[in-house]
C-alpha cells in the first residue's frame, strides 16, 4: 500500500494524534523502529483504517492496526 500523506490533510488534529499515537504504540509493542519502512507501512495502514472509521479512537486504531499488521499466528509484524 503506497503511503499518501496528502490524505492526512483531511483529518482533524485529534485524528492525526490518534494515528500518530497508535503507530507509536504499535511500534513499541512490536519492537519496530519508528523511522523504519515497517513503521511507514503501519502508518499507511492506520491512515486507511481511520478513513474507514473516522471516529476511531487511538485504542481502537491500535487494536485494528495490530490485527491488520499481524502476518501469522505468532503475531509477528508482516513487514
Amino acid at each position: 500500500m503506497p503511503l499518501n500523506f496528502f490524505n492526512i490533510f483531511d483529518y482533524s488534529d485529534s485524528q492525526v494524534d490518534a494515528i500518530t499515537e497508535a503507530v507509536k504504540a504499535w511500534c513499541g509493542l512490536n519492537g519496530v523502529d519508528a523511522e523504519s519502512e515497517c513503521a511507514r507501512a503501519a502508518t499507511a495502514v492506520a491512515i486507511d483504517l481511520l478513513s474507514r472509521d473516522p471516529s476511531a479512537s487511538c485504542e481502537g486504531l491500535l487494536k485494528a492496526l495490530s490485527l491488520k499488521m499481524s502476518a501469522n499466528k505468532d503475531g509477528e509484524p508482516s513487514c
